[in-house]
């Protein structure tokens, strides 16, 4: 398949009044084209670092970074990213809200709208276009932002921990509709989460970092059949890569 992002040997440190604070050390790996890839490790590792130093949002320290087919780091990809608070502006109703990245780029087109509100059909939320953010469930939060997210038609899609504020039920009924929007509009997404049942049950592949300073400890392909549905927790594959990844963990 053809790679998305490349990771050479990045590094990532911190510098403030009390010193340096290594955070990434010596990552490398690639991602393919359209590929669902989970990172987790322990808490405060690095991986929403990670993700932004991807999502080009902070430079690194040393190492690269490269997309594909792009001449410079700078001339990256369009992309997505949601946060784990779905971040909306309570002020602006959800399709303005979805709308906003067009506004921001001065992309305006009569034809905004009608994106809006197909993106609103593909994360279930028809006919809640003039509802204001206050009125939302957390879970409906969160298909605004991915809606958000998806309207500027992104190559790669991050996600730092976008279900970590939900219950539990309302957290594995978004990761089974996140799933079916990667489906009906596949991209590159790389999404950070605490889960192990989660990060088998979403991804292709689970990339496991060590504690900080972060290295790859474990590249694990996840190769269960889709759809999935979450039976697979019962079955004795399941439990081996749990353990896998919690191993790697725990290292």
């Amino acid at each position: 398949m053809e790679t998305a992002i490349r990771v050479d040997n990045l590094i990532k440190v911190f510098t403030n009044d009390q010193g340096e604070l290594d955070v990434l050390q010596d990552l490398s790996f690639s991602i393919a084209s359209q590929e669902f890839v989970c990172l987790i490790g322990p808490s405060g590792c690095g991986k929403t670092t990670l993700l932004r130093v991807l999502a080009g949002l902070l430079p690194p320290s040393d190492g690269e970074v490269f997309y594909p087919g792009r001449q410079t780091q700078n001339n990256i990809y369009r992309v997505g990213f949601v946060f784990q608070n779905a971040n909306l502006m309570p002020w602006r109703t959800v399709i303005e809200n979805v709308l906003l990245p067009l506004e921001l780029e001065y992309r305006s087109s009569a034809d905004n709208r009608r994106r809006a509100v197909s993106m609103l059909e593909l994360v279930g939320l028809a006919g809640f276009e003039k509802t204001y953010p206050g009125d939302l469930s957390g879970g409906m939060a969160q298909r605004v932002a991915i809606a958000r997210a998806l309207i500027n038609e992104p190559e790669v899609l991050y996600l730092d921990e976008p279900f970590g504020a939900l219950d539990a039920l309302t957290r594995e009924r978004m990761g089974s509709e996140l799933i079916r929007i990667w489906q009906a509009k596949p991209v590159t997404v790389v999404m950070v989460t605490h889960s192990i049942s989660e990060a088998i049950l979403l991804s292709d592949r689970v990339l496991v970092l060590s504690k900080r300073p972060a290295q790859l400890k474990l590249d694990l392909p996840i190769s269960f059949p889709r759809p999935r549905t979450l039976d697979l927790k019962h079955t004795k594959t399941f439990g081996s890569l749990a353990g896998e990844i919690r191993r790697a963990i725990q290292v």
